[in-house]
């Protein structure tokens, strides 16, 4: 709206013309005049004025084609319109101006305080449906900034989306964010204007009025580098009476009476701006600790398996120290036969005799025996491989067997196995190994008082492997079974209380089940299941 109105009078009669703007212009009115609707319609579309004081018949277009046309357009059609004429004395005259986008109708001669009353009315009519139009795309904007400041969005994409707002809908010539120092962050500032090389803020604004229009010193303080900048306004950002930052706006011009508007739409920005910044920054935070928090779990995952690793290798150092005995025979007994031939050779060669053959063969093959001893128990010391590979499980628990073979002769043990073609699965066979032989080595502890029949079997179906050790040892109480399996639990005197547990989470590890029943004075059978992947 213009200061003062302005009001368009479209009249061919010229003294009617002329009566009318004296009228106006007596009253403070800014006044045009057209003479025929065609140029009418020139300069409403030019000036937009505030109301149209509109004759009913006019040379090349009458009033209420006048009033069509404008009804056509976004910026013409709320302008209100007065017809003033002494042709439309009918009832339907006036329905039909009404109809056609009047707002009202004065019959002429018209009495000029009536005349001032209707368009005194019909210009605050106009201002306040304006300012209601303004406050719904005030509203309507605020709604659609808040959804959009809702979003996940960057602190940067968040200002610059802050900064195009507020330069849209308060016509301002330069929009400034500046959000301060937070945590490990810099201060950010950033600036939206016409011209980015002519306009620079030489120092922050003073926040102690909150949001308020900036006065001429703060203006030429604030944009001492440019002179364009009339006013502008300011507008603290706070969270909780926490600063951080501000909002500001100048313009070229000074403000008009949209002043009050722009304040309150200001303020709105600022409590969305302040909330969405604060969000943003508490998610940045968030975003942080979950990343150190993701790095420290991925580092104590690392020192958990390494961990794991030792001790399963402690383990398996423990399960070869528990066949000591019986690895010591199991050498012993080939260096025998082995001295002997080759004591027999020396002598045949002192004597100048031919050394027997089958002596020596003999000695080979006693070599060879203990080759294979000691070739498979370091296979079982070396160091764990990490990777999973395909499995021949039938040769693995034959070849595991093997290091157990005398300490089961010694303990009276009698081993029945049924061992089947089983598929290749997918696990790593260090692990696999230590699982059987630890098993076995525990079921021949139970049965070494008596002896008795060790039986293991070895089977699959379409979806698993199965694996079952039974022993006939002394069983372990059904109070303590649930508990077997939990670190550094153990019914044996010197016993770790780890073979189970690390056995138990390998099985797990390989994505099988571990699961154990016996009865005291029977003995206990372990089964494992494994998956075929």
């Amino acid at each position: 709206m213009h200061t003062p109105p302005l009001i368009l009078i479209a009249d061919d009669d010229s003294d009617t013309a002329g009566l009318l703007e004296r009228i106006c212009k007596r009253t403070g009115y800014d006044v045009q005049i057209a003479t025929d609707g065609v140029s009418a319609i020139a300069m409403i579309r030019e000036l937009l004025p505030d109301l149209i004081l509109l004759d009913v018949q006019m040379p090349l277009m009458d009033g209420f084609q006048v009033l069509r046309e404008l009804d056509t357009e976004e910026e013409t059609r709320h302008i209100p319109s007065i017809i003033i004429t002494a042709a439309a004395t009918k009832t339907e005259d006036v329905v039909r101006g009404i109809d056609t986008g009047a707002n009202d109708y004065i019959f002429k001669p018209f009495n000029y305080h009536e005349l001032l009353a209707r368009i005194s009315a019909k210009l605050r009519e106009s201002r306040l449906k304006e300012r209601l139009r303004k406050r719904t795309e005030d509203l309507e904007a605020l709604v659609a900034l808040g959804v959009e400041l809702n979003q996940p969005l960057g602190v940067r994409h968040l200002a610059e989306r802050l900064l195009q707002f507020l330069k849209r809908s308060l016509k301002a010539n330069i929009s400034l964010l500046q959000i301060d120092a937070h945590e490990n962050r810099p201060a950010l500032t950033l600036m939206l204007h016409d011209d980015i090389s002519e306009v620079k803020l030489a120092v922050e604004p003073a926040m102690t009025q909150g949001v308020h229009v900036l006065s001429p010193e703060e203006t030429r303080e604030l944009f001492s580098d440019s002179r364009k900048v009339a006013t502008g306004i300011a507008a603290p950002l706070l969270h909780h009476n926490n600063r951080l930052g501000f909002l500001l706006v100048g313009y070229y011009g000074y403000l008009s009476d949209a002043e009050n508007d722009y304040l309150r739409l200001m303020s709105s920005v600022s409590e969305q701006a302040s909330l969405a910044i604060r969000n943003t920054q508490l998610l940045d935070e968030l975003r942080g600790y979950a990343n150190q928090l993701e790095s420290r779990v991925e580092e104590r995952t690392r020192e958990l398996q390494a961990a794991q690793k030792l001790l399963i290798r402690s383990e398996k150092m423990a399960s070869l120290g528990r066949l000591a005995g019986e690895i010591a025979h199991e050498i012993n007994n080939p260096l025998q036969p082995i001295r002997s031939c080759l004591e027999y050779a020396i002598e045949n060669l002192q004597a100048g005799d031919v050394v027997d053959a089958a002596d020596l063969n003999v000695a080979i093959s006693e070599v060879e025996r203990l080759s294979r001893t000691v070739r498979r128990l370091l296979d079982f010391a070396r160091p764990e491989s990490s990777n999973m590979a395909q499995v021949n499980l039938k040769e693995l628990v034959s070849d595991t067997l093997l290091l157990t073979r005398k300490k089961m002769e010694h303990s009276n043990i009698s081993l029945k196995t049924d061992l089947q073609n089983v598929p290749f699965l997918q696990g790593n066979a260090d692990q696999l190994k230590q699982v059987i032989l630890n098993l076995a080595i525990n079921a021949a502890d139970a049965m070494s008082e008596k002896g008795g029949t060790m039986i293991i079997r070895l089977w699959s179906d379409k979806e698993q492997v199965h694996f079952v050790i039974k022993d006939e040892g002394t069983g372990i109480p059904s109070e303590t079974l649930t508990q077997i399996f939990e670190p550094f639990y153990s019914t044996k005197m010197n016993g770790s209380g780890l073979g189970l547990a690390i056995s138990h989470s390998i099985i797990e590890a390989h994505g099988g089940q571990m699961q154990v029943k016996s009865e005291v004075g029977v003995g206990s059978e372990f089964q494992i299941t494994l998956p075929l992947r």
